[in-house]
């Protein structure tokens, strides 16, 4: 085969990656839409293991790597998870570095939510800070903005699932199919409707071509035949005579005449040039009305024989270089000369042109040449680069033009009257300077008091340098509209002077040293947004703080304030209050309540104990977080605490998280009047009984009561109820009846070992997840009246017990490939049981992780998922747990005739003292569970397996 000088195509090895949270989808939407992709030829890649702990494997993010689209489900659980996170941090990189597309799906979530910030996207965000690095947290808070802003499927606005799932798989086959491979500029298209023909009608199609040596495949690459290439670059030559008129370029003088002359045309998408014959090259300033255009190729950019490239721009104006650190650093400076002209100081390169943005992100260089001042210059991004000094210490050159400075993450910058100090005259000129970024710059300590004089910044950001004071100057940066100061370790104090920044609206100190605000921060009419988590040496708020009257948002997360001021209640459009882990914060200002347009007030782990009686008056107060350490709250002998009699006139309060108050005695008879309440945490407290009022919640859709330990009796619910959760209510021996709440999906009341019975659960036709393990007193009683309607949807059920439906097979199963009947289902049902000897706090661990479910194919391990087995005992006694996974899971898709299923216990184990002591599998196929109608008269090899697991306990309980 001959050689060839064209470029190389990476031969990707998934089509798509998808993306999403295992609790909400993996076992409805995701395998819905697996099955669909991989029905049309699209190689899907999907993560079957549960998303555990906070690191992603390198192999996964491999997997990412090598995917030309991500598909992101985003989900109500998705933010909390820092996997799902980190992931989609990563899918966003690969974006922008690789081309990657990124299509996201808005699954039964709000893309303004995602995008805002919103609700449960916010709350998850809010925990993450607890836990992890503002740094962290604040990349996440980005990613999750920058994917609200793609272009996506919303599952609110596409209807049903089955609708959605067919319209995302036709999107995906739209974008492979016109997806550009990053190959030579004259063979491009065709080479691309090719492939990807060939490749969602036939995966073999590459190997054809190949064996037909028309390319070659070189570690995962495709590599073209020389007379393929010369083939495309007959036709492109046939476009037109003139070269300005053609939609490629690969001759150097062809290339070198229209960048000289300002004549490139919107018909030039695409250049590749071979360098090395060229001793030397200098190219003159690009005219930025020129349509010179590159497409988005998944490598990207201008193609070097090499393989080398520079970053894609799909309207040049000017040149984006990205000179990654370990890929070019020893990178012969020939390569570049397409762009750059050696210098006289070694390791100094001149951008030679007069573009309006120029970006040397990841930049080698130590300085920028003494001359480099094009006036044309918009934007400098200097940021993560190696350079000492921006300008020549003389010279008095500057862009007058420029509005954007990002010295980002630049650690080798000298201190800032370097930079400064030494062009007085030439700094004055930064007239139009918008915004200056000097984040993570280490070496730069103080600046100088000629900043003043930039009349038009609107952005100052010092984020992670090493700025030890702000010169007085700041105050007459009379257009700063945002100034951030956060994780600034050596800044202890702000100037007063701040206080005459009269059109700033964002003041961000979050993580910085500061221990008190001066009193002049009372002159910032505007500013809407204060920012100051993790100051740990802040102690306090001056007054003159109410008096900030456009304040909408305050974020004190993390900070040792020990109360504040009565003059907060002068803040009328506060909107947003965060006091989270502020632990020395002990009490609320009596004024609290003339916040009236307090929506949110976050005030978990603090050391509030008593809430004003004026409380009741935050009229629009609507999410309300004030719960505390579940096990400090329970050690604790502190006095119990009563809500104020107020508390029942918060009535556009939707969600309210007070677990561990404290709370004692009897909960507010009044309760009803919360009539907007949708959420309701009230665990770990101390009450005994909840109010007959509780029914009137007419909205309320999650009840938890986990941990109530002298709680006696559970009144009668709302028929809105999804989730109730009263596991671990030791005392609980009552519960009313739950015929009524039809909308019910779980039901947790692990270790109440005193309820006797729960009367109407045979009616819960919406029921999936049971939770009764050690429910020793009701489980005879449950068991009776488990019937076919709420067992027909179950998809976990534990419970106390020692034996497993005889129809099951108590072996390995061989699946069996039926011709005319679907699998529908796949039933693992086990009987396992704790040592005496397992710690303690391990009995409170949300699952026994140890038993996996393992398929195999002639013996040979190919898939692998742990049982989820919650609702955990405190007793060693047996407890059955059965789960069912649907047709449309990962674990039940795969398999093919003759794989082998196996149930085992982990080795090693996470959890010593599990015992797996039975285990057996059924397989559910097509009509075996649909017959909705009365069976009682039929025999039982005809009933349904609903019928049959009900026959099952029901049995069970009369031996």
């Amino acid at each position: 085969m001959a050689s060839t000088s064209s470029a190389i195509i990476p031969l990707e090895k998934h089509d798509v990656f998808l993306s999403f949270r295992g609790t909400d989808t993996r076992d409805n939407f995701v395998s819905f839409l697996h099955l669909e992709l991989v029905r049309n030829g699209i190689e899907t890649y999907v993560d079957n293991r549960l998303q555990g702990g906070d690191v992603i494997e390198p192999a996964l993010l491999r997997k990412i790597e090598e995917s030309l689209i991500s598909v992101v489900i985003l989900s109500a659980h998705y933010p909390d998870s820092t996997f799902c996170l980190r992931e989609l941090s990563k899918i966003l990189h690969c974006k922008e570095t690789k081309g990657q597309i990124v299509i996201p799906v808005f699954y039964k979530v709000s893309p303004d939510d995602v995008g805002n910030l919103c609700g449960i996207f916010r709350d998850a965000l809010l925990k993450h800070e607890e836990k992890y690095s503002l740094e962290e947290v604040s990349i996440w808070r980005q990613a999750l903005e920058e994917i609200a802003k793609l272009k996506g499927w919303d599952s609110n606005v596409t209807k049903p699932d089955t609708k959605l799932t067919q319209e995302i798989v036709d999107d995906v086959k739209k974008k492979l199919k016109r997806m550009p491979l990053s190959g030579s500029p004259s063979s491009n298209s065709g080479r691309n409707d090719v492939q990807r023909t060939l490749h969602l009608e036939e995966r073999n199609g590459i190997d054809r071509l190949a064996d037909m040596c028309l390319i070659k495949i070189v570690r995962n690459e495709i590599w073209m035949h020389d007379v393929v290439q010369q083939l495309g670059r007959e036709i492109v030559l046939k476009e037109d005579n003139d070269p300005r008129k053609r939609s490629r370029l690969w001759e150097v003088e062809d290339i070198l005449h229209i960048l000289k002359h300002h004549q490139g045309t919107e018909k030039v998408e695409a250049l590749s040039l071979d360098l090395f014959p060229t001793k030397k090259m200098n190219l003159y300033p690009l005219n930025m009305e020129d349509n010179l255009r590159l497409p988005k190729w998944p490598d990207k950019g201008i193609n070097f024989a090499d393989g080398h490239q520079c970053l894609e721009t799909k309207d040049i104006q000017g040149i984006i270089l990205d000179f990654e650190k370990k890929k070019y650093r020893k990178t012969p400076i020939e390569k570049f000369k397409m762009f750059l002209r050696q210098g006289a100081e070694d390791g100094e390169f001149i951008l030679d042109t007069e573009a309006l943005k120029s970006m040397w992100k990841n930049c080698p260089l130590r300085n920028l040449p003494s001359d480099y001042a094009p006036h044309k210059l918009a934007v400098l991004d200097l940021s993560e680069s190696g350079i000492e000094r921006v300008w020549g210490w003389t010279s008095n050159k500057v862009a007058e033009n420029l509005m954007v400075m990002n010295l980002r993450h630049c650690y080798n910058l000298v201190a800032c009257p370097d930079l400064f100090g030494l062009l007085p005259e030439s700094i004055f000129r930064l007239t139009k300077l918008e915004k200056l970024s000097l984040n993570g710059c280490q070496f730069i300590k103080r600046l100088p008091n000629v900043l003043g004089h930039l009349i038009s910044l609107k952005e100052l950001s010092l984020n992670q340098s090493a700025v030890e004071e702000l010169p007085d100057s700041v105050g007459s940066l009379s257009n700063l509209e945002k100034l951030s100061l956060m994780r600034c370790q050596s800044l202890t104090a702000i100037p007063e002077t701040v206080g005459n920044l009269q059109l700033l609206t964002e003041l961000e100190l979050d993580g910085s040293p500061i221990s008190d605000l001066p009193e002049q921060i009372g002159g910032l009419k505007m500013i809407e947004k204060l920012y100051m988590r993790k100051c740990t040496s802040l102690r306090s708020l001056p007054e003159a703080i109410g008096s900030i009257l456009n304040l909408t948002t305050i974020n004190l997360f993390g900070c040792n304030i020990m109360e504040l001021p009565e003059s907060f209640g002068r803040l009328e459009n506060l909107v947003w209050l965060r006091l989270g882990l502020c632990k020395k914060l002990h009490k609320l200002p009596v004024s609290i309540g003339e916040l009236k347009s307090l929506c949110h007030l976050l005030m978990e782990k603090t050391a509030v104990t008593v809430l004003p009686e004026s409380f009741g008056k935050l009229s629009s107060l609507m999410i309300l977080t004030m719960g505390k350490e579940p096990l400090e709250s329970l050690s604790t002998h502190e006095q119990s605490v009563v809500l104020p009699a107020s508390f029942s006139e918060l009535s556009l309060l939707q969600e309210l998280d007070a677990h561990a108050w404290r709370i004692s005695g009897k909960i507010l008879d009044d309760f009803e009047k919360l009539s907007s309440l949708e959420f309701l945490h009230l665990g770990y407290n101390n009450f005994s009984s909840l109010p007959s009022s509780l029914r009137g919640l007419s909205l309320l859709k999650k009840l938890y009561l986990p941990h109530c330990e002298q709680l006696e009796s559970l009144p009668p619910l709302p028929s809105s109820l999804e989730e109730v959760d009263v596991s671990n209510c030791f005392a609980l021996e009552t519960i009313s009846d739950v015929s009524n709440l039809g909308s019910l999906t779980l039901l947790n009341i692990t270790n109440c070992d005193k309820v006797v019975d729960i009367p109407g659960i045979e009616c819960l036709k919406s029921l999936k997840w049971l939770y009764m393990s050690n429910c020793k007193a009701c489980s005879l009683k449950v068991k009776r009246r488990l019937s076919k309607v709420c067992l027909r949807n179950i998809r976990n059920l534990s419970i106390p017990g020692t034996k497993i439906p005889d129809w099951f097979s108590q072996e390995d199963v061989i699946y069996l490939d039926k011709r005319n009947r679907e699998i529908k289902a796949v039933i693992i049902g086990v009987v396992v049981s704790l040592s005496r000897l397992i710690r303690e706090d391990l009995r409170y661990s949300p699952v026994l992780p140890d038993i996996l479910v393992n398929v195999l194919d002639q013996n040979r391990p190919i898939f692998s998922t742990t049982l989820y087995l919650k609702g955990i005992p405190n007793c060693h006694a047996d407890q059955i747990h059965l789960c069912r996974y649907s047709h449309f899971d990962p674990f039940v898709l795969m398999l093919k005739d003759g794989f082998k299923i196996e149930v085992r216990k982990r080795n090693p184990p996470m959890i010593e003292g599990v015992e797996l002591k039975k285990y057996g599998i059924h397989l559910v196929y097509e009509d075996d569970d649909d017959y909705g109608g009365n069976e009682e008269s039929l025999e039982e090899r005809h009933q349904s397996v609903s019928l049959k697991l009900a026959n099952f306990f029901n049995s069970y309980a009369r031996r």
